[in-house]
């Protein structure tokens, strides 16, 4: 089975499709990326427009299904709002404002929100399809709107993600012990922003190895590998541990690395982003291309841009001058690596 890292890493995702790493071996490729990739899945940003989206949208759910909901769904509602208004009411008080906060400073003494199990809400929104069912209700009722009066995109309606599972993933922060990770307050563009940030990795990862027969971390970028060792796995027996580095598939005496700096005009080759747009710099790195193409006798070239935005403004550049003379001599062509 192969998987994206983001339904590996996640044990609420892992639990949700059913897959058990018990006694598997699982490959980490590119394993030089496992760290950010972590960090990145459980961070998570809350803004008060979720906030607010969040109550509203909880409200007028409660309120219409209220006779259908058993008295535990109907607590664990208004317990969410509960949070979700504690949250509003402290993004309003600190607007303007930019600090760090505990979990225990931002709920405990509340209105009654130390009393509240967020372990156990955090299950609820997980377990029970609220955040679906809820955002379901959302969608179908602005869609009838749309119907009456043609003021909203389909697309858009149903491409964000629930605001509810977004608050669930904040709810796993907050449940984190303070060692693993920070909670940030902010004023941005859009309003303030709460920011749940992972700083300690390993605690994630261990679920991984603890629960597999073996991890294999493969990656051709990987040194220093002492500082990948203390981040993901700092408790962990070394003696457990077995490292292998192999050499270049390429021979040494067939590698040259050199930076070219200056086209064969002279003009400077730089593409940071007041230059990117430049023609001229463009029409140069097609000019370098195009000697390179007459200097390179076998085999291929392969150039590397940022992006297919990019690659696509670079071949309308070249259309008339650069394209038609390197096409006399290679065939080109665009790949996705």
């Amino acid at each position: 089975m192969t998987l994206p890292y983001p339904l590996l890493l996640q044990r609420a995702t892992r639990e949700s499709l059913g897959i058990d790493l018990t006694n598997h071996i699982i490959i980490l490729d590119e394993a030089h990326n496992i760290i950010d990739a972590i960090s990145a899945l459980h961070s998570t940003t809350l803004t008060q427009t979720h906030l607010l989206r969040g109550k509203l949208q909880l409200e007028t759910y409660l309120s219409k299904f209220s006779s259908r909901l058993t008295g535990r769904n109907t607590l664990y509602i208004k317990q969410i709002l509960a949070l979700l208004r504690r949250l509003e009411t402290f993004l309003l008080d600190k607007k303007g404002m930019s600090g760090e906060i505990t979990a225990a400073e931002l709920l405990v003494g509340v209105g009654g929100l130390d009393q509240i199990n967020f372990y156990q809400v955090e299950k609820y929104l997980r377990t029970s399809g609220l955040p679906r069912k809820v955002d379901g209700y959302h969608i179908s009722q602005t869609l009838q709107d749309s119907d009456n009066n043609g003021s909203h995109n389909q697309e858009e309606v149903r491409g964000s993600t629930p605001v509810l599972m977004i608050l669930q993933s904040f709810l796993v922060a907050l449940n984190n012990p303070r060692r693993e990770g920070r909670i940030f307050y902010s004023q941005e563009e859009d309003g303030m922003h709460l920011r749940y940030l992972l700083l300690d990795v390993s605690h994630i990862f261990l679920e991984i190895v603890n629960s597999a027969r073996a991890v294999i971390l493969a990656g051709g970028t990987m040194s220093p590998l002492q500082s990948y060792l203390n981040a993901l796995l700092p408790t962990f027996d070394k003696e457990k541990l077995q490292i292998h580095s192999y050499g270049h598939i390429v021979p040494r005496e067939n590698l040259c690395v050199s930076t070219v700096s200056r086209g064969p005009s002279g003009r400077e080759l730089t593409f940071d982003f007041t230059k990117r747009e430049d023609r001229l710099v463009q029409e140069e790195l097609g000019r370098t291309i195009l000697g390179l193409a007459n200097l390179v006798r076998e085999g291929g070239i392969v150039v590397f841009v940022p992006s297919y935005k990019y690659l696509d403004t670079l071949f309308k550049a070249w259309q008339y001058t650069i394209l038609p003379k390197l096409q006399a001599k290679r065939k080109v062509g665009a790949w996705d690596f």
